[in-house]
């Protein structure tokens, strides 16, 4: 299988709808394995009142690529840096975000209580505004771990992509290495229950903290 390197952003047209890859650039988006192992964190701006993550929209517009015209499942491999930086409104909404399945999908209530710990739990839950910037490294990228995946959901199952977070993973952030976050996603068109994207989003979503883990100084994964 040929490897190529490319600028992405530029390879990708940017994040908007209204220009797309072409010829050759679009059959490399269309690769069943994309690795997007970008040296920066999740940015974000905010556009007419709209919060946009420029790279989670990479991805939703490389769902829509891989759709047409016969539908080809892919693999993503996504690293970002695992720091937050963000304007307290953005903060509020990943958070309102992030309660909103709690009421009504208690697995995905109990496996981030699990995952996050009590504090942590009781801080995202909690009426008052979450300050992340305060929280230490590793508590910063366990709310990576949980909102990337499950807001890329969010952005394709409605177009019937189902995903199957296969790892989700953390690492850095000792020893002067920064911290790091990742992720391995298999993304899988489901013609049958495109017409049920509820039915698509909750099978999703039981995957995003199945396969947690820690890739430890010796570079193995520690479940």
């Amino acid at each position: 299988m040929p490897i190529k390197e490319v600028n992405f952003q530029s390879l990708i047209r940017g994040e908007g709808p209204f220009a797309w890859p072409r010829g050759e650039e679009k059959k490399i988006c269309q690769s069943r394995i994309i690795n997007l192992d970008l040296n920066s964190i999740l940015k974000c701006h905010e556009t007419n009142g709209q919060i946009v993550f420029p790279v989670l929209e990479w991805i939703k517009k490389l769902c829509q690529i891989h759709t047409y015209p016969n539908g080809i499942d892919w693999t993503l491999c996504l690293t970002l840096h695992g720091e937050i930086n963000w304007s307290q409104s953005v903060i509020n909404f990943t958070e309102n975000f992030l309660k909103e399945n709690f009421e009504r999908e208690e697995i995905f209530k109990d496996s981030c209580e699990n995952f996050l710990g009590d504090e942590l739990f009781r801080k995202l839950t909690s009426d008052a505004d979450i300050d992340l910037s305060s929280w230490d490294w590793t508590s910063q990228q366990k709310y990576l771990m949980v909102f990337v995946p499950k807001y890329i959901l969010k952005l394709v199952h409605t177009d019937g992509w189902k995903i199957n977070t296969e790892y989700n993973l953390r690492y850095g952030g000792e020893d002067g290495k920064a911290p790091m976050v990742s992720w391995i996603m298999k993304f899988e068109l489901d013609p049958i229950n495109a017409a049920k994207p509820d039915k698509i989003y909750r099978e999703s979503l039981v995957t995003i903290l199945e396969r947690i883990g820690i890739i430890n100084k010796d570079g193995n994964i520690e479940f």
